[in-house]
């Protein structure tokens, strides 16, 4: 909010006790002196047993192991990486517009998942962008991350990533009710996905539910 900080990490014990203090690398004087709130200014996850962070005003994603936070990955986003100066010299409507804020971000298997906002206007639909890479080659995706991607398997709704139960495994989940409105719908009865046995498996398992029932998780692993 203010900029203000002495630190941006505090380690303590299960007794409260600071173990460790990091200090705060971006530093900066609120526009007109007024605090504004950013959002998720941290992001952290969880990948093969391994805590990681991703800060607001870096590119770099870092790895926290034996008390020490080291460089892992570098996701490049250029001049639209907020910055201490922009933060100082800017309103949050100017900061939102201009520059990328980070929502949602993990690794899994070969790719890296990650969410953000650009272009972020108050009062109008806007996009919730998500970016989709290859740690070892060149592949790059970017979607609309509300919408999804398509899933051609069974024909069901689209699969929206959430996090991941493990490196070959990711996880998302639909309300039953939405999941039954889709298989109602035009979409899903024209479909004609890779696996039509699955599909109508998808349609038994949509009427079986109830609309109060819990939300149906889902579950894609990836090819080895």
């Amino acid at each position: 909010l203010q900029g203000n900080s002495e630190n941006s990490f505090i380690i303590t014990d299960t007794l409260g006790l600071v173990l460790k203090a990091f200090p705060n690398n971006y530093p900066f004087k609120p526009y007109k002196g007024i605090p504004t709130v950013i959002g998720r200014e941290n992001l952290f996850y969880n990948f093969n047993n391994r805590l990681y962070i991703k800060e607001v005003y870096s590119d770099t994603i870092y790895n926290f192991d034996k008390m020490l936070f080291k460089p892992h990955m570098v996701l490049a986003t250029g001049d639209r990486l907020l910055t201490p100066e922009a933060r100082a010299q800017f309103d949050l409507s100017y900061l939102s517009e201009n520059y990328i804020r980070p929502i949602h971000l993990f690794e899994f298997g070969d790719f890296v998942y990650y969410e953000y906002t650009y272009s972020f206007k108050l009062g109008t639909k806007n996009i919730l962008y998500a970016f989709i890479g290859s740690k070892t080659t060149e592949f790059q995706a970017f979607i609309d991350a509300d919408q999804g991607l398509i899933n051609d398997l069974d024909g069901g709704p689209p699969f929206i990533p959430k996090t991941i139960k493990d490196n070959k495994t990711v996880i998302s989940w639909i309300d039953a009710n939405k999941l039954k409105e889709y298989v109602a719908s035009e979409n899903f009865k024209n479909s004609k996905p890779l696996y039509p046995e699955k599909k109508k498996e998808l349609e038994k398992l949509a009427d079986s539910l109830k609309e109060t029932d819990n939300p149906v998780l889902v579950m894609v692993r990836l090819k080895r």
